[in-house]
């Protein structure tokens, strides 16, 4: 099922296989750029897959949200593994929007709605959520911007209610790919003596999907194929985990680590 939101830019209607095409080279794209992804995203599954079952004796019908669920890979691993839940997926990219409309169309328990995690509304509408995912989105947010976000999420869910966040975060303020002068991983001069290209294929995958003519007009209106910019001023996990304590989580907990890359849990 797939529900428009408010102010959403209307993505256009893809054939399921050159969606479903597009999508798995999207998922080896990421892969290639963060590392440890698919075990982490087993690690978010597991544990929202736990909490459904703790939310299942309460309601009815658990509600699972993720923000910034991309083309909704995610989301169907967790609709596979959660059956009796609900879950939705939160998308606000109109290129990703449309992968995620095309391949969940008829996915049994999933909604995709287009929105902005810094957008309150979606919140308001749903009426109830037990788990919130944000797995591998909220390092686009600005500091300030996270804050009022999880302030938000906690007066949202109930008592036991939970927030899952997956992404590269360090184990201390110093940021993990901090280097000395001189060594940093940049690529180096061209045979040619020009600047080579950045082995980078996450921007590849964007290059390439802007040719898509079923998806010229989400690639206009999300104002080219660059890809996101990722933040500079990351927090660090004990500061996630700082900001999530003050913010109204009465628990907060380190479940996976790999790396850079972490899972968070925090508890209502």
């Amino acid at each position: 099922m797939s529900t428009p939101a408010p102010g959403a830019v209307a993505s256009p209607l893809l054939a399921p296989q050159v969606a479903r095409s597009w999508v798995a080279s999207w998922e080896r794209a990421q892969d290639l750029a963060v590392a440890a992804r698919q075990r982490r995203s087993a690690a978010v599954v597991e544990l929202v897959d736990r909490e459904v079952a703790r939310a299942a004796t309460r309601c009815a019908v658990p509600v699972v949200l993720e923000l910034g669920a991309g083309t909704g890979s995610l989301a169907r691993r967790t609709a596979q593994r959660t059956p009796g839940a609900r879950v939705v997926a939160l998308e606000d990219d109109p290129v990703l929007l449309a992968l995620a409309r095309a391949t969940c169309a008829g996915s049994p328990g999933v909604e995709v709605v287009g929105g902005s995690p810094e957008g309150a509304g979606w919140l308001e509408a749903l009426g109830h959520v037990d788990v919130v995912v944000a797995s591998g989105v909220l390092h686009r947010l600005r500091p300030s911007a996270l804050a009022v976000l999880y302030r938000e999420l906690a007066a949202a869910l109930p008592a036991r209610g939970v927030l899952v966040v997956a992404d590269e975060m360090s184990t201390s303020t110093r940021p993990d790919n901090e280097q000395d002068p001189g060594t940093g991983t940049g690529a180096g001069a061209g045979a040619d003596g020009e600047p080579a290209e950045p082995a980078d294929p996450a921007s590849a995958w964007w290059q390439d999907v802007a040719r898509v003519p079923e998806l010229a007009r989400a690639v206009l209106a999300r104002g080219g194929a660059v890809p996101p910019r990722r933040r500079d001023d990351l927090l660090s996990a004990p500061e996630h985990r700082r900001v999530l304590a003050d913010l109204g989580f009465s628990r907060t907990e380190e479940v996976w680590r790999s790396g850079p890359s972490a899972v968070l849990a925090a508890w209502r």
